[in-house]
């Protein structure tokens, strides 16, 4: 079987927006959710994983986005609608930080790998 193609960041927000209209919140978060776990577990570097958290997080991230949408709902839907986003964005910047400190210790391990210090040099005397 093949994989259906991977959605736009934008398809995915508009998605978890008509869910959530039609009171279905669980379905909008975890496919929101499971897209940006999916992105931070494939960043390959320090580099990708800050722009997968400026995707995610940042001020015109797709949780801020969903976070926008708070002041336009009627205030039965906006607390456990507002209660579900931090819950995503909690959940996303664990997600980011555990992989940036994995990336990290690869980036050191690999640093001090190629980085040998040669012992059987003398001292340069300081004098």
């Amino acid at each position: 079987m093949s994989e259906p193609a991977p959605q736009s960041a934008e398809q995915l927000v508009q998605q978890a927006r008509e869910l959530m209209q039609q009171q279905q919140p669980d379905e909008a978060w975890k496919t929101l959710e499971a897209s940006l776990l999916s992105e931070i577990a494939t960043a390959g570097d320090l580099g990708a994983i800050e722009a997968v958290r400026i995707s995610a997080l940042g001020k015109k991230g797709r949780v801020s986005e969903l976070m926008q949408t708070l002041g336009s709902m009627p205030g039965d839907q906006r607390k456990a609608f507002g209660a579900a986003v931090n819950a995503l964005k909690s959940s996303v910047g664990d997600a980011l930080e555990a992989r940036k400190t994995v990336l990290e210790g690869a980036a050191l391990s690999t640093r001090l790998a190629s980085e040998r210090a040669d012992i059987s040099l003398p001292v340069e005397d300081g004098r």
